[in-house]
């Protein structure tokens, strides 16, 4: 009797109202969870869940499955009474054929949702994983997987909607035009995978390059929503992106530590990370790199500069070398070089500005006379160096290119030949190139 009121009540609550499309009828089992989580969040996503299911079914009211539920265990011994078991017993008792289950663990700010349905035919699972995303990313994440369990089951009105086709894009350039084209012989050209509109990358795919790969949602070619970047070195950017940019994204070193994150495009210093986020940055590692610089000019005067520098965070420490010749009108050959430490500072992150100061130390000069062959020669030597670099960096690739303005004086330049003692000063400035690369 007991039985046939629970039906009774399920059919006069289910009921289509007239000039509704009627959709089929699904249980929703209440949310497995493991791990630290607020109940405030779980219930954020239990409600995401019921509204994407129910673009596709008529929800049985929570109170009508309670019943259900009781009649289930009552008729059923509690060793029977198995998860999979109990699901089947109310799905028959309420006369539907689908149910379906949430589940969410969460470890350190990560978390898992794996939702499974149940159909009259089949048992299928869809799971997906997110490193540090916060509840709006996980809402997202839910949206896609009930997509994929049941997205071709969806009762809609007859209106006409735009397929998006599948396929295979390439970013280069062909005859003279840079945009997406369906082949390339460029290896260096960016390869899409998934979701294609107007012929550009729309919806969900995969965009590969030589060092990265990026996976989620792309808007007319560029990165535009959730996705997850994974570089060659093992860092990860992982968050939501708006037209190819970080927007809410945290970006993760390749041992899983977080490195730097944007807040609404914003890109936070490390002292303004949220405090849920201070046990990754108690344990931050600093930046390590290494730049080589050159500069040459030839000619009758020829000039050339070489420094290595190492790089600790945003400080610069280096030696430079520096080595000048000229031939006078009198055929009287001037050959200096010496030797400075340097020191700079840097700003930026996708593009850099360097400025620097170097200070002579040592070195050494020599003038030779054209017409007695005298050398005269010291090694009093004193000046400095002030430079200037811009920078653009590609996963931690620097490419530099700047201006090396030094001023040098050679003093007491003499001769065992000779009592004559000259003087003599170099100032001027180079063109400058380097690489660089940050560990």
């Amino acid at each position: 009797m007991k039985h046939l009121l629970i039906l009774l009540s399920f059919l006069l609550l289910s009921s289509p109202v007239i000039g509704q499309s009627e959709k089929p009828q699904t249980i929703i089992i209440p949310t497995g969870s493991l791990g630290k989580m607020s109940e405030a969040r779980i219930k954020i996503l239990e409600k995401t869940l019921e509204s994407k299911l129910d673009d596709y079914f008529a929800i049985v009211p929570k109170e009508i499955f309670e019943e259900a539920q009781e009649q289930a265990f009552q008729e059923m011994n509690a060793d029977e009474c198995t998860e999979d078991q109990c699901i089947l017993m109310i799905k028959e008792i309420l006369q539907i054929e689908n149910a379906f289950k949430m589940d969410l663990i969460s470890e350190d700010g990560d978390t898992q949702i794996s939702i499974t349905g149940n159909d009259q035919d089949q048992k299928r699972v869809e799971e997906d994983y997110c490193e540090g995303c916060k509840t709006k990313g996980l809402r997202l994440m839910i949206g896609g997987l009930v997509e994929k369990l049941v997205g071709e089951k969806k009762v809609e009105q007859v209106v006409v909607v735009e397929k998006r086709q599948k396929g295979v894009l390439y970013l280069t350039k062909v005859n003279g035009k840079f945009g997406w084209f369906e082949n390339s012989n460029d290896i260096k050209a960016w390869k899409y995978e998934g979701e294609i509109k107007n012929g550009k990358p729309n919806g969900t795919g995969v965009l590969e390059y030589n060092l990265a790969t990026y996976y989620g949602e792309v808007k007319n070619g560029m990165q535009h929503g959730q996705g997850t970047y994974t570089y060659k070195s093992g860092r990860k950017r992982v968050g939501e992106f708006r037209k190819g940019k970080p927007w809410n994204v945290k970006s993760y070193d390749k041992n899983g530590k977080i490195e730097t994150e944007w807040v609404k495009g914003i890109k936070l210093k490390k002292e303004e990370a949220p405090l849920e986020e201070k046990g990754h940055t108690e344990n931050k590692s600093y930046k390590i790199g290494v730049r080589v610089l050159l500069g040459n000019t030839s000619g009758k005067t020829s000039t050339s500069n070489s420094s290595l520098s190492l790089i600790w965070e945003n400080y610069g420490l280096g030696f430079n070398q520096m080595s000048f010749k000229t031939t006078s009108s009198k055929n009287n050959v001037y050959e200096m070089k010496n030797s400075s430490l340097d020191l700079s500072y840097t700003i930026g992150e996708d593009w850099i500005l360097t400025a620097g100061a170097g200070y002579v130390y040592g070195g050494k000069g020599s003038i030779t006379s054209g017409s007695s062959a005298i050398k005269y020669e010291t090694e009093s030597v004193s000046g400095f160096g002030l430079f200037g670099l811009l920078g653009m960096v590609w996963e931690g690739l620097e490419g530099l290119i700047g201006v090396r303005y030094y001023s040098t004086n050679y003093t007491e330049l003499k001769s065992t030949k000779t009592s004559k003692v000259y003087t003599y000063a170099i100032s001027d400035a180079q063109l400058i190139f380097g690489l660089g690369y940050s560990f």
